[in-house]
């Protein structure tokens, strides 16, 4: 029997549990290093149809080729050089409760947007930042990504955009001292930008960032 024959033997249930995990294995951890190498809106784009076709190809054997369709067809949206806050947050607000995989990419694409807010931009990037650090597991890859990114996106907003501080001279004094790449830097980094642009982050959210940023608590940084 070949691969394919045992692959198609399997309960559907079974084949689509195990095909959205490709999607933290190899879609979510290709669009956060975009992030990472700082990619125009048009690099995005050009990553996520390479994406599409890959999965295109393999139609015949998917369970769920629609899904996949859908997937690519909101992030094709989201990161369009066209895209706006508005059109983002309507996609975001329009999704099943069940695709919070999909919510994830899309407050990252919301956090890009020209139009948006340091607030908005600092609130997407801690809603982000916190779901990531909940599903580790199966998201390290991202984890480790965003903690690049956001350090260096923070550290730019210090020296930047002091005018969306309450206190820049301090915020960059704290930047500072938070350089090194590990989750405890990055949480305590988001909870202070919080303060900083006035953003309102949730109970649960903020708990969670506090809880990350004990350093007695964290496993490692993002050093094997």
């Amino acid at each position: 029997m070949s691969l394919q024959e045992v692959w198609s033997s399997l309960p559907l249930e079974r084949r689509q549990d195990t095909e959205r995990g490709l999607y933290w294995i190899i879609v979510g951890p290709a669009i956060t290093r975009l992030f990472v190498k700082d990619a125009p809106p048009e690099g995005c784009v050009s990553t996520i149809r390479e994406l599409e076709i890959i999965f295109q190809q393999s139609e015949s054997e998917l369970a769920e080729p629609q899904h996949w369709s859908n997937i690519f067809r909101e992030l094709r949206t989201a990161f369009s050089p066209l895209a706006t806050r508005e059109t983002i947050q309507g996609q975001i607000q329009t999704l099943p409760e069940d695709e919070a995989h999909l919510r994830l990419l899309l407050y990252l694409a919301l956090s890009r947007t020209p139009n948006a807010t340091v607030s908005e931009i600092c609130g997407a990037q801690a809603a982000t930042f916190e779901f990531l650090l909940r599903q580790r597991s199966i998201t390290q890859l991202m984890v480790e990504d965003m903690i690049i990114y956001l350090l260096r996106y923070w550290t730019e907003a210090a020296k930047n955009q002091g005018f969306a501080l309450r206190n820049p001279q301090l915020f960059r004094r704290a930047v500072s001292v938070l350089q090194q790449p590990m989750l405890s830097n990055v949480a305590a980094l988001l909870r202070l930008a919080a303060y900083e642009t006035g953003t309102q982050l949730g109970e649960s959210l903020h708990q969670n960032l506090i809880k990350a940023a004990d350093t007695s608590s964290e496993r490692n940084s993002t050093s094997p």
